[in-house]
């Protein structure tokens, strides 16, 4: 399972697409407020469904 985290989406401050590990990933504010308060925490990201190379930040592990 390839996690993502808040360094692989250039810790942008703005909702959007961004470019990672070769993949397009959408964030969203959550994401941005959950890494704000948790900067070493891993998303687990999900693909989306009928769009190949995209995926959707989904399950957060806190960091340790």
């Amino acid at each position: 399972m390839t996690m993502a985290n808040w360094n692989d989406v250039a810790r942008t401050e703005a909702e959007g697409t961004r470019l990672s590990r070769g993949r397009t990933v959408v964030v969203t504010q959550e994401h941005i407020d959950r890494c704000n308060e948790e900067p070493d925490g891993l998303f687990k990201p999900d693909e989306v469904a009928g769009t190949p190379g995209a995926a959707k930040l989904g399950q957060f592990f806190p960091g340790l």
